[in-house]
């Protein structure tokens, strides 16, 4: 069999069957339950195909995770450890993260902290923040399981940190409503009520696109996320209830604990680090409310939880403990000074490569507006095309004002800009002179509210709006924004518009303002001249050709009537 023929059949192999999570789950006991898959990693060997291996394990060990079968989720870890050449790459560091996340999930959560430590080490030797932001967000689930909720809000806060300088859209281990929901958790874990609603408020501000989008006549069952969004809505419930039980309203902190037990459910395992969390107090909420029948069945459910996963999962890693790939006895954290100083160092580097694309798009976006000999419209609706698809924002409106009535020249917001809405734009417009920006993460965005709100305050994740303005007068407004999406893992598109889009915004957007004064004065030009024109051809008082306008007219009828001649003779 060719080489060739073994890769593909090896891809089928491992693709096409074994998916299942209860057929993956029995790879505990012997990897030869994986019939085909198994096939279909030897084959790879044989052929050599590093990758492939690679990839085959990490396949595993997505489906193992998200099903809550840790140990499986561990044993292809050190499978994928084992298969590498190269243990102090990224890849590597990636997998002594996975090894802590599936450590800290069978509640070996000292043993964890090493392999998070070495992760850690091995992605700031190659300057991978992005990478270290992942590791952190997991570090802080430990710390929420061994109740340093002070550690885990400090690794929470790094996320957000990476997030914001390296402009990100999210973490690839997590959305940002689930971060935020995470900082309300371990806020008012401390007794920081303050804190615990602020986040909450950001949280909601990405979870209420879900609930629209997905919610009919309030039936909790029918919500959905496309990009699980259980665990978002889990985290948001429970910290909801804890703040409700907080204030003393058991009440209401039930009704929560029972929406919230309805998505841990749903989360499949992937709650791990606040499921006796979450039971604890819930039972203690009970015994508050006087409902002890209530409280015992909780209680119940906790100890079947606790001794058939605790125990069951302390024994399985203590039977991997000799497989588990080495780490340094000193491997101590990296200080967050370190962290801090690499993260600066590669949002400039970033911020470098922004400009020089920036820089050269300006030369593309001047040939674009200098044109002449189409109308204002025309050249909006090719500049504004071209804006969208270039910078990835979904939405815009253009309005200009000529003698101060508004004329809308670009709008693709399926929103009809009536008087009423421009006169509310107008106004925001005045007390917004410098324009401005705002985003889901940004701390201003409910004081725009008045401008959302027009286009949709659920479905507006960030927006820009810019004025400009001449001798006091209102000329042109410009705003564009970005809508909520399904999915927050892209890599190539920015979601999140920033200070630094609006001051880029605002020069491109200013020399379409030139473009379009220029246009209004070569139809000026052009509407004198032919006055000018006119004035010279004929008499003023009647309109009638004058003598140098007569002569013009018959000179040009007597070159078409000698043109014709000379086609009909042609043509005989």
């Amino acid at each position: 069999m060719r080489t060739i023929t073994k890769n593909h059949l090896a891809h089928i192999y491992i693709y096409a069957y074994d998916n299942k999570p209860e057929i993956v789950a029995k790879a505990y006991r012997s990897e030869a339950f994986l019939i085909y898959f198994s096939k279909g990693v030897a084959l790879a060997k044989e052929i050599g195909n590093e990758q492939l291996i690679s990839i085959a394990y990490r396949k595993n060990i997505m489906i193992a995770s998200t099903n809550g079968e840790y140990e499986v989720s561990l044993l292809y870890s050190i499978r994928t450890y084992e298969a590498m050449k190269d243990v102090d790459s990224v890849e590597g560091g990636r997998i002594y993260s996975g090894i802590a996340y599936n450590l800290c999930a069978m509640g070996e959560n000292e043993r964890a902290q090493s392999y998070y430590n070495k992760a850690i080490k091995i992605l700031c030797k190659l300057r991978k923040p992005e990478d270290i932001a992942e590791v952190h967000y997991n570090m802080s689930l430990n710390c929420v399981m061994l109740g340093q909720y002070d550690k885990a809000q400090e690794y929470l806060t790094q996320c957000m940190k990476a997030i914001e300088k390296l402009h990100l859209n999210s973490l690839r281990v997590c959305n940002l409503s689930k971060l935020y929901g995470l900082f309300a958790l371990v806020s008012i874990l401390q007794g920081n009520r303050f804190n615990c609603e602020r986040y909450l408020y950001s949280c909601r501000q990405f979870l209420n696109y879900i609930f629209e989008k997905e919610k009919t006549e309030n039936n909790l069952a029918t919500v959905h996320d496309y990009a699980k969004a259980d665990d978002d809505m889990f985290l948001y419930t429970f910290s909801k209830a804890l703040l409700a039980q907080h204030d003393g309203d058991n009440e209401e902190a039930l009704k929560l604990y029972e929406q919230a037990d309805i998505y841990l459910k749903r989360a499949e395992g992937n709650q791990f680090f606040c499921y006796v969390l979450f039971r604890r107090n819930r039972m203690e909420c009970f015994r508050n409310a006087g409902k002890e029948i209530l409280y015992e069945q909780e209680e119940f459910i906790l100890k079947q939880y606790e001794e058939t996963h605790r125990i069951m999962f302390h024994e399985y890693a203590e039977d991997m403990k000799d497989l588990l790939p080495p780490v340094d006895d000193d491997c101590e954290e990296l200080s967050t000074r370190e962290i801090e100083d690499l993260l600066k160092q590669e949002s400039v580097e970033r911020a470098y490569k922004s400009k020089k694309e920036q820089l050269d798009f300006i030369s593309i976006w001047q040939k674009l507006i200098d044109v002449n000999g189409i109308t204002a419209k025309e050249m909006l609706n090719m500049v504004m095309k071209t804006f969208l698809n270039h910078f990835d924002v979904d939405r815009a409106v253009y309005i200009r004002y000529s003698e101060r009535v508004p004329q809308v020249l670009y709008n693709d917001t399926e929103k009809e800009m009536t008087p009423e809405i421009m006169k509310i734009m107008e106004k925001s417009m005045r007390k917004n002179a410098g324009g401005f920006v705002i985003s889901k993460i940004s701390s201003n965005y409910s004081e725009h509210q008045d401008i959302t709100s027009i286009f949709g305050d659920e479905d507006v994740c960030s927006m820009v709006a810019i004025p400009f303005f001449n001798n006091a007068k209102i000329e042109n407004i410009v705003i564009t924004y970005v809508l909520m999406k399904d999915n927050w893992h892209s890599s190539v598109n920015r979601y999140m518009l920033d200070e630094d889009d609006l001051n880029f915004y605002q020069l491109l957007f200013r020399e379409v303002r030139y473009a379009l004064n220029r246009l209004d004065a070569y139809d000026k030009i052009y509407e004198m001249n032919t006055k000018l024109y006119m004035s010279a051809v004929t008499d003023q008082l009647t309109g009638c050709y004058n003598r140098e306008g007569f002569y013009r007219k018959l000179d040009a009828l007597l070159k078409e009537i000698a043109g014709e001649k000379k086609e009909n003779q042609s043509w005989e």
